[in-house]
């Protein structure tokens, strides 16, 4: 979902509405304009993504909207970031903690560690592994799954993605060593 704002407006225009996404779902449409979220007017783009971001999985965000004049309500039910990457990607992935960075062997938390590939997913074309880290997307660092989803969430229709991944090549049976790569992702819709 995109939005353009006006200077003294305390209203935000949908600019674009991908289809099958939540705001889709919620009856959210070009050209309509949020007057309220959760009962407060919204007053910059960056005010309407505080009073969303956060949101725990499955809630509902009010809107009050302006559709070609008329007040309407709607409910947009909030997705986590885990499930916009699983759906789109068929990756499970985990914020680095100290203790995994350690483990890892990281000086670091550098990157999101994959716990799973779902099989026959893009990123199981991709040859993406669990225990692989992925360090960016599209040239952007990405060390929050909350970037990585955004990163998703605001490629819209483009269905392709490249990853920076290090993975981890095993050198005699007591030393491992770290390999930096690309790889290109062809992701699933939204």
């Amino acid at each position: 979902m995109l939005f353009r704002s006006k200077a003294g407006v305390s209203a935000l225009t949908v600019a674009d509405v991908q289809a099958e996404s939540p705001a889709a779902k919620g009856g959210l449409k070009v050209g309509m304009q949020i007057v309220e979220v959760n009962g407060r007017a919204p007053h910059s783009l960056v005010d309407f993504s505080e009073q969303v971001v956060g949101l725990t999985e499955g809630r509902d965000v009010a809107l009050v909207v302006l559709d070609a004049g008329v007040r309407r309500s709607l409910k947009v039910k909030m997705e986590p970031f885990e499930s916009v990457v699983k759906r789109r990607t068929g990756l499970t992935l985990e914020e680095i903690t100290p203790q995994s960075a350690s483990r890892l062997g990281l000086q670091d938390r550098q990157g999101l560690l994959i716990t799973a590939v779902e099989k026959g997913s893009p990123a199981d074309a991709a040859e993406l592994k669990s225990g692989m880290l992925v360090t960016g997307i599209d040239s952007a660092a990405v060390n929050e799954l909350r970037d990585f989803g955004y990163a998703l969430i605001n490629k819209g229709t483009d269905n392709q993605a490249r990853l920076t991944i290090i993975g981890f090549q095993r050198i005699a049976d007591r030393f491992v060593q770290p390999v930096q790569g690309r790889v290109d992702l062809k992701m699933r819709g939204l």
